[in-house]
């Protein structure tokens, strides 16, 4: 998109066209001092970028599923899976797994994903495929 798409309006036009809502919720359960598992229920509207027609699903219905699991006092294993149970399913469920390592009040994460997704509606999209592996990293810092 160009600067004469910015200037004329376009590109806010296609920004509105192409913008997704997700509304959702977070149950969690830790197991102990060993483990939490997670479920995230959420309603994608939007999601189809390019509807075929009318009724074509334009929205998603998505359940994530994630678990944490301590290995040593300070590293813990990960693992997430975002399955579409309806609407627009277009190619393979987001799937991250990784490591992560605990060091005061810092938390570094390395993963690995079959999708750069970070937003809600990147995430009803998928993955392309399970062919492609990304890695990623993240740093948490917790303030009391």
């Amino acid at each position: 998109m160009g600067l004469n798409a910015l200037v004329t309006g376009e590109g806010l036009a296609n920004f509105r066209e192409n913008h997704t809502t997700g509304v959702g919720a977070v149950v969690s359960r830790q197991i102990g001092q060993v483990a939490a598992v997670y479920t995230h229920p959420a309603w994608v509207a939007n999601s189809n970028l390019v509807p075929d027609d009318p009724t074509t699903d334009n929205d998603t219905l998505l359940i994530g599923l994630g678990a944490r699991v301590r290995v040593r006092p300070t590293v813990y294993g990960v693992g997430e899976v975002i399955p579409r149970l309806a609407g627009h399913d277009p190619d393979e469920h987001h799937i991250t797994f990784g490591i992560e390592t605990r060091a005061g009040d810092y938390l570094f994460q390395l993963n690995v994903s079959n999708s750069l997704g970070t937003t809600a509606g990147q995430l009803a999209r998928g993955a392309r495929s399970n062919d492609d592996w990304f890695i990623g990293f993240n740093i948490r810092r917790r303030f009391y």
